[in-house]
């Protein structure tokens, strides 16, 4: 049951649209996956190059930890009245503090 749930979640693509993100800049998720359990803010929601600016398609989400996170890979993001979505996050800095996500869907 708990794989078939996964399933649903990580299909949906309304969950990868610009706008849900965007009106989300500045609040917290929590960051989750076998192991881990790490708080982060979503800081910026950016257009990524060679796509049409503002795509709600093509975007990158970066988000900032509070103290140092996982290694890269795929986790489980929500919070409270959100549903809960997956994103492979990739460490832009050494510290393991600053993230990014990239949501490319042409």
């Amino acid at each position: 049951a708990a794989a078939a749930a996964e399933a649903d979640y990580t299909r949906t693509t309304g969950l990868y649209r610009r706008t849900r993100w965007s009106a989300r800049r500045g609040r917290s998720f929590l960051v989750t996956a076998p192991g881990v359990r790490a708080w982060m803010t979503l800081t910026a929601v950016r257009n990524i190059p060679n796509v049409t600016r503002g795509s709600e398609r093509s975007f990158e989400l970066v988000f900032r930890a509070s103290r140092r996170g996982p290694v890269q890979g795929t986790y489980e993001v929500r919070r409270t009245s959100f549903s809960r979505t997956s994103l492979f996050l990739v460490p832009a800095d050494e510290e393991r503090r600053t993230y990014r996500a990239t949501i490319n869907n042409r």
